[in-house]
């Protein structure tokens, strides 16, 4: 059994609504320091969402979430509660939820299906 995190990166368009659009989820096997970020494929529904908000910035934050979490997620004493706390504007992670699974592949599978349930091409890359 593996012990995983896990995380929800919302849009919010308002900072006094609780309305939000779910960007990507973010993953990470305590056990084995691997992380998965798996990120929305419907950007048109995106859009429909929040016509203001600039997809491209969205997708290169996203990016740059990918690019940076892989070399951090091996520090000995990384939080992903600790990582995620500083998106407080428009894109907020949710809080942490912990559990346990026996393939993190397959969990991560099934996370897309659940939080991403609008997209039928999810891009899912384990590092």
């Amino acid at each position: 059994m593996f012990n995983i995190d896990y995380s929800i990166l919302c849009h919010h368009p308002s900072l006094v609504s609780k309305d939000c659009i779910t960007l990507a989820i973010l993953l990470f096997n305590r056990d084995t320091k691997e992380t998965a970020l798996i990120s929305t494929q419907n950007w048109d529904r995106v859009h429909l969402f929040n016509e203001n908000l600039d997809i491209d910035l969205v997708k290169l934050q996203l990016e740059g979430i990918e690019d940076e979490i892989v070399d951090i997620a091996k520090a000995p004493k990384f939080s992903l509660e600790k990582y995620t706390k500083f998106y407080i504007n428009d894109l907020k992670f949710t809080e942490i939820i912990s559990t346990k699974a026996d393939n993190f592949e397959d969990f991560v599978k099934k996370c897309s299906k659940q939080y991403l349930i609008s997209d039928f091409n999810e891009k899912i890359i384990i590092k």
